[in-house]
């Protein structure tokens, strides 16, 4: 069932959620700021976060890619992270968690997504990292490219419980090849597998960075339910198209195809 808020408030018609976590509706994604959302939803609300958020000012200012043999500098189309950003958002994260929250980030604000060791509530677990098959090489040759991805495993102070046994931390998937969806999109196979190794079926999801819609595209692919928040228009609209076709069996081509029929 396709639902989505009016972008760029923090309003949003709580029966949305509500129809997911009851199970009237297999998705929603609201529009608007997440930081006043996550601060006005009920406690442990979600089974499991899984959520790649934006990555620091490094990253961000750091950026390069070549185009027709000309290295420039790359535009992520939205704003980085500060270590306050994280600070505010991350306690709210975790209070509307049940289990495990998976946070992908780089090295600066890693350790930042992390709960104190005397937190009483979550826990850090571990640092798992994402292998980048033919990832893009080091553009200025003067260091080693940085074929690897961080994401920080948290979990509630309670029976841990996945479904990889004694699998190891590392994941290696290629990554998306000129992505037409979102400028960090990750690929779809790195999400299945996340989502079926830290969720069980019918458990609800949540991504406050929910871009272009891949954890709920994995979610519902896998029998998951998804509750996602986007603040921009352009990547809201982009998830809530896949996320359509998903539920309807078929690809984005074929959903668009079938639209301009209509018209």
């Amino acid at each position: 069932m396709v639902s989505a808020s009016d972008a760029g408030s923090s309003q949003y018609d709580t029966e949305e959620i509500n129809g997911v976590i009851h199970g009237d509706r297999q998705w929603c994604l609201i529009g608007g700021d997440n930081a006043p959302i996550l601060s006005s939803l009920p406690e442990q609300i979600f089974d499991c976060t899984i959520t790649d958020p934006p990555y620091s000012d490094r990253t961000h200012g750091r950026s390069v890619r070549k185009r027709d043999g000309v290295v420039h500098k790359f535009d992520f189309g939205f704003d980085c992270l500060s270590v306050a950003n994280v600070e505010l958002i991350r306690s709210k994260l975790w209070r509307a968690t049940k289990r495990w929250c998976v946070v992908f980030s780089d090295d600066i604000l890693a350790t930042h997504w992390r709960p104190d060791p005397d937190d009483r509530t979550f826990e850090y677990v571990r640092e798992c990292y994402w292998i980048k098959d033919r990832g893009q090489p080091q553009l200025s040759g003067d260091r080693p490219s940085c074929f690897v991805e961080k994401f920080t495993l948290t979990h509630r102070r309670i029976k841990k419980q996945w479904n990889g046994n004694g699998r190891h931390n590392v994941f290696p998937c290629a990554i998306v090849s000129e992505s037409k969806n979102h400028p960090t999109e990750k690929p779809i196979a790195l999400m299945l597998e996340l989502v079926g190794l830290f969720t069980n079926p019918g458990e609800v999801v949540f991504d406050p960075f929910a871009g272009s819609g891949t954890t709920g595209v994995a979610c519902l692919r896998l029998g998951r339910k998804f509750v996602g928040i986007e603040r921009d228009d352009k990547f809201r609209a982009i998830a809530v198209e896949r996320m359509s076709a998903e539920v309807d069996g078929v690809s984005v081509d074929m959903a668009r195809a079938k639209q301009e029929k209509l018209f």
